[in-house]
């Protein structure tokens, strides 16, 4: 598949002066077109940030960006980059109706008013809600409801990627389940390259491909799901599936139980491996800065002391 989105070596600070900090650090991706990425890894990691630099709403420190082999995001035309957040209610204008919320992406694109009647009709139907939800204003609506219409706002532009930052992590179980259905759905359909963050690796693991595991604004290992699930190779997501509940107890029983372990989460900047604090494999090497090893084809994994 073409290349729509590489990242090489991109770094990324927030604040300004004392207050300065580094969210990431040297992070590399290559986006195929079609794509659906998965990226976890637990709150404060860097997830967000990276979604958001993907799609043009935060700017990089350091590092090169490029689209189709272009820096930048010049290539990408007004709609093609589209975010679905955790908060639909913060996500929607609260004055406008639904319909208005709707249509926004295609006024971007230089659509007049008036054509985008047929195209809110057909995305708000394709989301699961009615036509006349349409007239309704957000405070009107469910949880559920407003996420599948900021779903719909993501997709009417026909966009080259849509980027779902804990997209579900805010609704209730069964709710969890609908959007997470309708999701894989509209990626098979329309081919989009999409990128789904979250912090449970099972729900990752259902809608994407190939995984990146980040902690402390580093990559620390990447894969395809069922890779990561049989043959972890940083002791990070062992944990990390060790920590998630439901999952097979021989699976489990490979992690380190976390009140066994230091708290302290390094900054991306730190010399040495941002996770030797946390990590039972640790060693006086691991205060070096780690690179990024292939651990088998199609797997990459930051670590000194991998698991074998």
């Amino acid at each position: 598949m073409p290349e729509l989105i590489r990242l090489s070596d991109v770094c990324c600070d927030l604040g300004r002066g004392a207050q300065r900090r580094r969210i990431l650090e040297s992070v590399n991706l290559s986006l195929q077109e079609g794509e659906c990425l998965g990226i976890v890894g637990e709150s404060g990691s860097g997830k967000t940030t990276l979604g958001r630099i993907l799609v043009g709403l935060q700017s990089i420190s350091a590092g090169v960006l490029s689209v189709r082999g272009r820096p930048g995001s010049g290539p990408v035309r007004p709609g093609q980059l589209q975010m679905v957040f955790q908060d639909s209610a913060r996500s929607l204008n609260p004055r406008q109706t639904i319909y208005d919320n709707l249509i926004e992406p295609l006024l971007l694109k230089g659509w007049p008013k008036t054509d985008c009647v047929g195209a809110a009709k057909h995305w708000i139907e394709r989301v699961g809600l009615r036509r006349d939800h349409l007239s309704q204003y957000p405070r009107q609506l469910s949880g559920g409801q407003k996420q599948r219409v900021c779903i719909a706002r993501a997709f009417i532009a026909e966009p080259e990627l849509v980027v779902c930052d804990e997209a579900i992590s805010a609704l209730d179980v069964s709710v969890q389940a609908q959007i997470l259905h309708l999701l894989r759905q509209l990626q098979a359909e329309t081919g989009v390259t999409m990128v789904f963050i979250a912090h449970d690796l099972p729900i990752v693991r259902a809608l994407t491909g190939r995984i990146l595991v980040m902690y402390g604004g580093q990559v620390l290992e990447s894969a395809d799901g069922a890779v990561l699930f049989e043959n972890a190779a940083h002791p990070y997501t062992r944990d990390l599936i060790a920590a998630t509940p439901g999952l097979d107890p021989a699976m489990r029983r490979r992690g380190v139980r976390s009140d066994q372990l230091q708290k302290t989460v390094l900054s991306p900047a730190s010399s040495g491996c941002v996770y030797r604090l946390r990590c039972d494999r640790v060693s006086e090497r691991c205060l070096q800065p780690p690179a990024g090893e292939p651990a088998a084809p199609a797997h990459e994994v930051r670590c000194w002391h991998p698991l074998s």
